[in-house]
């Protein structure tokens, strides 16, 4: 399997076999984790009607993230990523089939939705940090840029179809419909790693927690990995902690139901496919920095005014804008992030920002509880307006990033 050299054509990365099939398990992935965004939040509102409990759901969410994260980039670095992977999803589909039974039994609980919450962000995180970094072996640092950026078209068209027609199955079919089609989409995803060989690299060594301490403070050592890591992880707990509003925001604000929620999820991932495009294009854009600072002063920015407006419209356009700043931001860190770190601990420094990823969820703790006080169209400015001002403070850091 070879790496690409240089990448100067927007499909550049496709031409790598191996990255082709990953590129379509991803897909799976990102299908599935929309739907289990969107039925366990309007699960957990229609049990408890509290968006309280919505925000603590999504922080179970995340503690799981947390720790997969860091256990997934260990087990990256030593075992196989591709059969990770295919354990490891594999799993995720017989879960989801689970939940689907106990849906269409109507003996779900509340209970059963938050231990769901947890297993599948440890998962899912343990998943992705052996899919960052398989990606990376696969296109090497010349091609990260562009193979993010198709990574992430193929993700944000995802965010445009699925939402939209799983919230006209979560209406219709009920929640054991959205389970089952979870359960479906993992189940395609791991046939597809069928056609992915193993790529030669370097071994991390033993395992263990004295090793996974070792690592990590060797990888947080580098200023450049620790600043971006940094910035992901205030994005991550109040920028994209808003998604796990949107249920709340489409009763509560707007006064509409499971339909208008599958178009604000939707609208996002328009915006992210035109992002998304802009990089495809740019190919091996050699200003990864300023991509990130951009993208990331982008994002907060009209995510701000995605929560402040009371008219629907125009809140769908807001949340378009934040997706497509929100990538660029998004490609342009993975691709500085893996590019610094050394190669025996790729895996791990993977594992540590799809932790960050964890934070997300998290940070709905925080949105919910004060949502409860003061409404969540505040608590969601409020984080977009921090992600703006600390992408503003870390400017100097720029230069640093990119040498």
């Amino acid at each position: 399997m070879t790496v690409v050299a240089t990448v100067r054509a927007p499909l550049q990365t496709f031409r790598i076999p191996g990255y082709r099939w990953v590129w379509g398990n991803m897909l799976c992935a990102v299908a599935s984790w929309v739907l289990e965004v969107m039925v366990l939040g309007w699960l957990v509102l229609d049990l408890t009607g509290s968006a309280v409990w919505v925000g603590a759901v999504a922080g179970l969410r995340g503690v799981g993230m947390l720790g997969g994260g860091l256990i997934g980039g260990m087990l990256a670095d030593r075992w196989g990523r591709r059969t990770l992977m295919l354990t490891v999803q594999g799993g995720m589909a017989l879960l989801a089939l689970g939940l689907a039974v106990l849906s269409w039994r109507d003996a779900l609980q509340v209970v059963h939705v938050a231990l769901a919450a947890v297993l599948l962000g440890m998962a899912s995180a343990i998943s992705a940090s052996a899919r960052t970094a398989l990606i990376y072996d696969l296109v090497g640092s010349s091609g990260m840029l562009n193979a993010v950026a198709l990574v992430n078209l193929g993700a944000s068209l995802l965010r445009v179809v699925v939402p939209a027609g799983g919230g006209v199955l979560l209406a219709q079919g009920g929640p054991a419909s959205v389970f089952l089609a979870i359960a479906g989409s993992y189940t395609v995803g791991v046939s597809l790693l069928v056609g992915v060989r193993a790529v030669a690299r370097q071994q991390a060594g033993s395992l263990g927690w004295r090793v996974l301490g070792q690592s990590l403070r060797t990888v947080w050592g580098d200023g450049n990995v620790r600043a971006l890591l940094s910035l992901s992880m205030l994005n991550e707990a109040l920028g994209y902690s808003y998604i796990y509003m949107l249920p709340v925001l489409t009763r509560e604000v707007f006064q509409m139901g499971p339909e208008a929620l599958g178009v604000l999820t939707a609208s996002f991932g328009v915006g992210s496919v035109a992002g998304n495009g802009v990089l495809a294009v740019l190919g091996n854009y050699p200003r990864k920095g300023v991509l990130v600072t951009l993208g990331t002063v982008g994002f907060g920015g009209f995510l701000t005014g995605f929560a402040l407006t009371p008219w629907f419209g125009v809140a769908v356009v807001m949340l378009a804008l934040a997706g497509a700043w929100s990538v660029v931001y998004d490609a342009a860190l993975q691709t500085l992030l893996l590019t610094h770190a050394p190669s025996t601990l790729r895996g791990r420094t993977a594992g540590l920002l799809v932790s960050t990823w964890g934070l997300s969820p998290v940070g709905g703790v925080l949105t919910g509880a004060i949502a409860s006080v003061v409404g969540a169209s505040w608590a969601v400015a409020v984080g977009g307006l921090v992600v703006v001002a600390n992408a503003l403070r870390l400017v100097p850091q720029v230069p640093k990033w990119e040498r």
